[in-house]
């Protein structure tokens, strides 16, 4: 496994799982991984757009990574029948409904509504 690939796709997950705009200190702190290193896997990413760089040296999650996104909900979205289903779970139970479904290299794709 390439570890900087891993550790690109670790910070861009950290940083979409954020509740706000990211500092890179602090994202490398999180990533265990020192400042020089997260600076040079942000800058990388937001080359490539998947990051957006803010103000005070702040990052957030860039507009590829928002289509990418997209894409892959339209490919792994469920069919309208099971969604209706997980929606009517959902109301009746006042729970957040799952539905876990195969995934093409053998683990399971969680569907939330």
């Amino acid at each position: 496994m390439l570890l900087t690939l891993n550790r690109g796709l670790r910070a861009l997950e950290a940083v979409a799982l954020s509740d706000g705009p990211t500092p890179a200190r602090a994202l490398g702190r999180k990533l265990s991984i020192n400042l020089s290193s997260c600076c040079h896997l942000l800058r990388t990413l937001h080359s490539a757009d998947y990051m957006v760089r803010l103000p005070h040296g702040n990052y957030g999650v860039g507009p590829l990574a928002g289509w990418l996104s997209q894409n892959v909900q339209q490919r792994t979205g469920l069919p309208p029948e099971l969604s209706k289903l997980l929606s009517l779970l959902r109301r009746k139970t006042h729970q957040t409904s799952y539905l876990n479904r195969p995934g093409s290299g053998g683990g399971s794709i969680p569907c939330k509504d």
